[in-house]
């Protein structure tokens, strides 16, 4: 019979394997390319901001397309640490550093697969945007914990004991 462990270990796995095909073969495929995601991010954009146009709407637009690259990758990096970390016996600074290899190589493989496709271009910034937005992750892993103990700590304070 297969421990816990063993099981969160090929869960935590096929997570990663599962979140980089959807990038690496759907979100980078022709269906997600610029043109074809105009029409519903401009209405989007637009609901918010209705008085937009020309080269600002084009402004944004990209920018959030740049945004969803820092999340999507974001979230494989926190996938891939989760898993390094579950599978390997050392401290945080080697999975976090395996974890952005990871990164790395699924951005340049991505990059690399749209510069096959004749409606999307493979972009060397995009793979240091995905790389930004794995960092940006795995602070946030590392700094939220302890900006939340010390958070409780203020507003829950342990009474003393003597008192």
């Amino acid at each position: 019979m297969e421990s816990s462990r063993a099981r969160k270990i090929k869960i935590a796995w096929a997570l990663v394997i599962g979140w980089s095909f959807v990038i690496v073969w759907i979100l980078a495929s022709e269906d997600f390319a610029f043109e074809d995601t105009r029409s519903w991010v401009d209405e989007l954009i637009r609901f918010f901001v209705p008085k937009i146009k020309g080269y600002e709407l084009y402004r944004l637009h990209t920018l959030i397309r740049k945004a969803a690259h820092m999340v999507e990758y974001g979230i494989l990096a926190l996938l891939a640490l989760r898993a390094l970390l579950l599978s390997i016996e050392h401290d945080w600074l080697r999975p976090i550093g395996f974890a952005l290899l990871y990164v790395f190589a699924v951005a340049t493989l991505d990059e690399s697969r749209q510069s096959f496709l004749d409606s999307r271009t493979g972009a060397a910034g995009d793979v240091g945007i995905d790389l930004i937005g794995a960092v940006i992750a795995l602070a946030l892993w590392w700094i939220v914990p302890i900006l939340w103990k010390r958070l409780a700590a203020d507003r829950f304070p342990i009474p003393d004991s003597d008192g």
